[in-house]
C-alpha cells in the first residue's frame, strides 16, 4: 500500500468564519500528508480560513491548508488564503499538497473531482531531495491537481525545485487523469535551483 494514503481522514466541516491563524508552525520534514489539516476525504469542507504567515514543512503531500486530498465533488475548499512558506519532497504546494479524487480514474464524471475555489495563496515554495521520496509535482497553489478542479483561484508566491524536478508550475504541478483548471492564475516566479 502507498504509506502517503494511509491514515484517518477529516470528513466534517470547518467554517473559519473569516478568521485568520498567524504564524503557524509545522516541522514533520519525516512525515507525508502535513498542513494545518493533514488528510481530508469524501464530504470534507474547509471555508472561510486563512493562514498568515505559515511555515510548514513535511515530506510528500505537503501544504499550509491541506496535505493531501483524497476525495470527490463534496470535498470542498472555498475562500481561503495563506501566506508564508511550505517545503516538502513532492506533491508539495502552497495551499494544498494534493488535490486528488479517490478514484482511481475518475472517467469523465465530474462527481469524482473534488474542488479548490475561491482561494489563492501567497506562499513561497520548495521542495528538497530526499533519499527513497520521488521529486515531483510542485506548485504555487497545489502541488498535484490530477484528478481535480480548480477554479477562480490564483497563486503568488515564488515556486524553486532542486535539479531533476519534474511536474512544476507556478498555480499546479501536475493536471494529469482529467484534472481541471478554470479561471485561475499565477504570478510567482518559477525557478529550478542548479
Amino acid at each position: 500500500a502507498d504509506p502517503s494514503n494511509s491514515g484517518a481522514q477529516f470528513t466534517g466541516s470547518y467554517n473559519g468564519g473569516g478568521y485568520t491563524i498567524s504564524n503557524l508552525y509545522i516541522a514533520r520534514s519525516s512525515e507525508a500528508n502535513v498542513g494545518l489539516f493533514g488528510h481530508i476525504g469524501i464530504g470534507a469542507k474547509i471555508s472561510n480560513l486563512h493562514l498568515e504567515n505559515a511555515d510548514v514543512t513535511g515530506q510528500r503531500g505537503t501544504g499550509s491548508l491541506v496535505g493531501r486530498v483524497t476525495g470527490d465533488e463534496s470535498t470542498v475548499i472555498e475562500l481561503c488564503s495563506a501566506t508564508g512558506s511550505v517545503e516538502g519532497t513532492g506533491a508539495t504546494g502552497g495551499l494544498v499538497g494534493s488535490n486528488n479524487s479517490f478514484q482511481t480514474n475518475p472517467g469523465n464524471a465530474d462527481g469524482f473531482r473534488p474542488q479548490i475555489r475561491r482561494s489563492y495563496a501567497n506562499v513561497t515554495v520548495q521542495n528538497r531531495t530526499e533519499s527513497g521520496q520521488s521529486n515531483d509535482k510542485i506548485g504555487g497553489l497545489a502541488g498535484c491537481n490530477q484528478k481535480g478542479v480548480i477554479s477562480n483561484s490564483y497563486a503568488r508566491g515564488s515556486v524553486t525545485v532542486v535539479d531533476g524536478s519534474e511536474r512544476v508550475g507556478g498555480l499546479a504541478g501536475c493536471i494529469l487523469l482529467r484534472g481541471r483548471i478554470i479561471n485561475s492564475y499565477s504570478t510567482g516566479q518559477v525557478s529550478v535551483s542548479s
